[in-house]
Parts: C-alpha cells; sequence; structure tokens
C-alpha cells in the first residue's frame, strides 16, 4: 500500500495539499537527504535522476541539507542547548523559506533515539548520526516542505514505529521516502497538473520529453501489453467486414481509461478527505471496474467472432463464463481455452465482476478509517453480500496489504453482518497492473 502523506497544517493562503487545485494551490516541497543519498542501489539512484529531472519542472519546490546548486536547508543556529531553533531554505545568499522549532534535549533527544533504535548498535556516532538525522527532519517539517528523501535506514524504520509514531504525532510529518518512493509521487503531482513526462527511448538517463495526455498514457498501456499492437495488427490484416477491428482497437482504449482512472484515485488519494472527495473516489472506483469489465468482454467477443462460436450468443461471451469457454476448446481454441481458465485470471476476472456488478445491486461506499496509521485514509466499503468471496480470492492474489484491503470488526450496531470488507482504492488500482 502506498504510504499517505502527512501534509503540514494548513495556512490561510494555500490548500493543505498540493494536489488540490484552485485559487490557493501550492507547490510540492521536497527535501533531499545528501548524507544519505550517496547509498542506495541502481535502482534508487535511478529514481533520484529521475526524480532530479522531473524537479525542474514548474510546481516543485527542492532544497538539499547541503550547500551546492540546489537550495539548502539550514539549521541555525547549532547550538548544543537545543532550545530554541530556526530553519531555513538559502538559495544563494537569499532566505526561499523560514521556520522555527523547538527540542528539549533533556526530555525528548533520549526518547527519539529509542524510537528510531533498530539496530544493537550504542556507539556514539551512531548515536550522534540519530541526533543529526533526526534534527533535519524536524528543520524539514519547521519549514513546511512535504517530503524527506532519504535511504537512511533509521529515519525509514521510523514510518513503522506506531508507539512512537503515536507518543509523538507531529513526527509523522517527516514523511521520509526512499528515492525509488518519492519519484512515484512527484510524476503523479506533475500529471495532476497536466505536464507528462518520458523517457525518448528507454536508455535515456531521464525522462526529457513532455508528451500530450493520450499519448503518455498509450505509452505506458502498450508498455504494460507488450503484445497488444500484434493482437490489433491481426484483428486489421483480417479486414473482416464487420467491426472487429474497431472492437480490438477498444480493448487497448480501455486499458488506457483504466490508467486514467488509477491516476485519478491517486491524486484523490493525496489530497486530505472531504465528502466531494468521498464521492469522487467511488466515482472512479466504479467506473476503473467497469471499464476493465468492458475491456475483457470485448476480448471475449473478438473470440467470439474469430473462432465461429454460435452458442452461447456473443453478448454472452464472457472469459468468465464456463460455456464459453467450453466452446472455444470445441471450436480449436485449446491453447485459449488454457490460458484464460488460468487460475489467477478466473480469480482476477471474478474480483472485477463482482465489485463491477455492485452497480446493479448494493452500492459500495466510502469510509475514512482514522488513526495514526492510516491518516484518516478513505476506503470503500464492499457490501456485506459480496465481501467474504471476494476476500477470499483477493488472498490467493497477493497480500491483504498488497490489495490495500481490511477486515474491520463490526460495530453493536453491525453485528448482524458477519464482517465488512474495506479497500483502498488506489492500492487496488495499482495491484490490478501487476497480478
Amino acid at each position: 500500500m502506498p504510504r499517505q502523506v502527512k501534509w503540514p497544517d494548513n495556512r490561510p493562503r494555500e490548500y493543505v495539499s498540493p494536489f488540490q487545485r484552485g485559487a490557493k494551490e501550492r507547490n510540492l516541497r521536497l527535501t533531499l537527504h545528501s548524507e544519505a543519498l550517496q547509498g542506495g542501489g541502481a535502482n534508487e539512484r535511478r529514481a533520484l535522476d529521475d526524480l532530479l529531472a522531473l524537479a525542474t519542472l514548474p510546481g516543485i519546490e527542492i532544497a538539499q541539507t547541503k550547500p551546492g546548486i540546489l537550495p539548502h536547508l539550514r539549521l541555525d543556529p547549532e547550538s548544543e542547548g537545543w532550545d530554541a531553533h530556526e530553519a531555513a531554505v538559502w538559495a544563494g545568499t537569499n532566505t526561499v523559506r523560514h521556520g522555527s522549532y523547538r527540542v528539549d534535549a533533556k526530555s525528548q533527544f533520549p526518547t527519539w533515539v529509542a524510537g528510531v533504535e533498530a539496530f544493537d548498535r550504542p556507539e556514539c556516532v551512531y548515536l550522534q548520526t540519530v541526533r543529526d538525522e533526526l534534527l533535519l527532519g524536524v528543520a524539514h517539517m519547521a519549514v513546511r516542505h512535504d517530503i524527506f528523501v532519504t535511504t537512511s535506514p533509521r529515519l525509514l524504520a521510523l514510518r513503522n514505529n506506531w508507539d512512537f509514531l503515536r507518543r509523538y504525532q507531529h513526527m509523522v510529518g517527516i514523511n521520509p521516502r526512499l528515492p525509488s518512493e518519492a519519484v512515484k509521487i512527484v510524476s503523479l503531482f506533475q500529471r495532476s497538473r497536466d505536464e507528462y513526462r518520458t523517457r525518448e527511448f528507454y536508455a535515456d538517463e531521464v525522462p526529457r520529453i513532455t508528451v500530450y495526455r493520450s499519448q503518455f498514457y498509450l505509452t505506458v498501456a502498450y508498455g504494460r501489453l507488450p503484445q497488444a499492437w500484434r493482437f490489433e495488427s491481426a484483428c486489421g490484416r483480417a479486414r473482416r467486414p464487420d467491426d472487429t477491428y474497431d472492437l480490438a482497437k477498444s480493448v487497448l482504449l480501455r486499458f488506457v481509461r483504466a490508467l486514467e482512472a488509477r491516476d485519478a484515485l491517486g491524486i484523490l488519494y493525496y489530497t486530505p478527505n472531504a465528502d466531494s472527495i468521498a464521492d469522487r473516489v467511488v466515482y472512479h472506483f466504479d467506473y476503473l471496474n467497469l471499464i476493465l469489465s468492458g475491456a475483457f468482454d470485448a476480448l471475449g467477443r473478438v473470440a467470439h467472432r474469430v473462432y465461429g462460436i454460435t452458442s452461447p450468443n456473443e453478448f454472452n461471451a464472457g472469459l468468465h463464463r464456463d460455456d464459453f469457454r467450453k466452446a472455444l476448446n470445441r471450436s480449436g481454441a485449446s491453447d485459449l481455452d488454457q490460458l484464460v481458465s488460468e487460475t489467477r485470471l478466473q480469480d482476477l476476472l471474478f474480483i472485477i465482476g463482482r465489485l463491477r456488478n455492485t452497480i446493479h445491486g448494493t452500492a459500495v461506499e466510502a469510509r475514512n478509517v482514522g488513526g495514526i496509521e492510516n491518516l484518516n485514509m478513505g476506503f470503500i466499503e464492499v457490501p456485506d453480500t459480496q465481501a467474504p468471496k471476494i476476500w477470499a480470492r483477493l488472498l490467493k492474489l497477493g497480500s491483504p496489504e498488497d490489495w490495500g484491503a481490511q477486515q474491520r470488526t463490526p460495530t453493536s450496531s453491525q453485528i448482524q453482518n458477519p464482517y465488512s470488507l474495506h479497500i483502498e482504492p488506489y492500492t487496488y488500482a495499482i495491484k490490478l497492473e501487476t497480478v
């Protein structure tokens, strides 16, 4: 599940989240942990290069924790008393942003160190590193930056120390992220501002080419479905007198729309919850399942025509239907029958189909789940009549965390319901790409 971001407290002239659009929209602000970003594997170094390339576009403010080409975060004064501190982001000799924070060395620092102590390393050098990293994180919050990009195992371990974070909830606002995690948030943010970047060639070091929205999503769809062009081409070369070629093209088009729905859910995921947000989350979740069902239905209709199947009829040519798969086998499409009968695909079709079918019955609803672990995250509550079977299929295809799924304990007013299934829609949409 993508980690939520604890945005800085609201200010009168700014929205809470940079993903909110309107008169008070603001930039996304990053801090690069210079001391820790020298490490990391090839994947993290490549992600950092991508991040720096994307950060040159409008809407991004970026600072580093050491002086250099970029603006840098400076703690001033650096006193040993640790009482009152000023933090500022400097660009050359000019202050870009500033803020203040207080740290009580006697009462807070020992607890903070214990909170991030992930290893049996009591050496003074290690404790000094913990101190320095935590102070940088607090200063990062003081200047109202959003994401602290780091590879420090100490700060990253802090994200899962719920006892510590419940006691010091303000520390959640450090938002430490690996470069590979941060670049996904930044690229989604820029797509929310209608800025689409891609590599011209896979070997390119960074994404330099700005493209149109439709071209971007089409490129991503072909990347996820590398054989789609062969499928379309074969349907076109057949030169059938009906609309089979158009039907084949609509398959990929629907997967493109599903990617757009995924991004719409992602933008809402990083937007503070409100009544209007909940309504839009439900809309895009319903649409995602509907459009994916339509893509698989179109595939079934193409197969029905190609193999000359007469029963069942074309509009009952669902890949999830036993009678249609048996008809494929009888018509000489045994390899296709074996492919679509594969358990993982059938489980996936079941999940998508059951969630799609809620548009004919009891509707899914949005629920906010509070607590420091969820940051008031929005979940889809699946009707109890569908929940048990969907939950079982989800577990066959991955962990609950992979799907953003939770079984919630019923309240006293819901005892008649065996349990309630909650699904975080953005996590669900991401998982659909990798099943």
